[in-house]
């Protein structure tokens, strides 16, 4: 698929996946390193609620007041 659709929200990456879910519903999924997948690995984990620290621009688990959803 050649076509780059910019994942914003778990709602819009929810959509795309059931549009995709009929021809490639099968198929394992893996995650790339950055957008021009320099590296690609298996996604192994259930996604996990995060929240981003915005001094110091880290994660960590979050719960009750998530501001992002790690999915890797």
């Amino acid at each position: 698929m050649s076509d780059t659709i910019e994942i914003q929200t778990l709602d819009d990456l929810i959509d795309n996946l059931k549009m995709m879910r009929g021809a490639y519903g099968n198929l394992h999924l893996i995650a790339s390193s950055d957008d021009e997948g320099n590296s690609f690995n298996d996604v192994l984990f259930t996604p996990t609620p995060m929240i981003k620290d915005t001094f110091s621009n880290d994660f960590e688990e979050e719960s009750d007041n998530p501001t992002h959803l790690c999915i890797n």
